[in-house]
Parts: C-alpha cells; sequence; structure tokens
C-alpha cells in the first residue's frame, strides 16, 4: 500500500482524545443525544411518551455514529480529517 494510509497506519497518539469535559463537535452531540433516547425509551416505557418521538430521536443518533464512523474510516484511508468530529491533532 505505497502512498495510502491503512487501518495499522493510525497513530491515536497524535489525536487528543475525548474525555468527558472537552467533548466538542458531533461526539457531544452524540452522547447527548443517547442520553435523551434512553430517557424518552424509559418514558416510552411507561407510557409517557409517544413512539414516534423516541423513534425519531432513535433516527437522528443513528445518523449522528454513522456520520462518526464515516469520518473516522474517512481519516484512516486518506491520513488527515476530512470530516470534522472534534478531534484535532496535537500540535
Amino acid at each position: 500500500m505505497t502512498g495510502q494510509a491503512g487501518i495499522g497506519d493510525f497513530n491515536p497518539a497524535k489525536h487528543s482524545r475525548p474525555n468527558v469535559s472537552s467533548l466538542r463537535g458531533s461526539l457531544h452531540i452524540l452522547f447527548t443525544g443517547v442520553t435523551v433516547l434512553f430517557g424518552l425509551l424509559v418514558g416510552h416505557f411507561f407510557d409517557l411518551v409517544p413512539v414516534e418521538v423516541a423513534g425519531t430521536e432513535g433516527i437522528f443518533v443513528g445518523v449522528n455514529a454513522s456520520y462518526i464512523s464515516a469520518a473516522v474510516l474517512m481519516n484512516v484511508m486518506y491520513g488527515r480529517w476530512i470530516l470534522p468530529i472534534g478531534l484535532f491533532p496535537r500540535k
């Protein structure tokens, strides 16, 4: 694989790692969305929230997770961040 970054070429030490106090961008939206989704699913379990509301939030969380997955895969394939998700190289 000459000239291309492979899966083994990704070095996590070159990138900032998210933690609870520094979540930014899509990761913050994803984890907030998952928290809201769990609350809506509990509300639906007790017949307080219609299934359409919880389902719509579930679709939103799934689309966001797919975006983050695509961004990470493109970073590994091309060796640079093409889709921003809140992780940037350390300086």
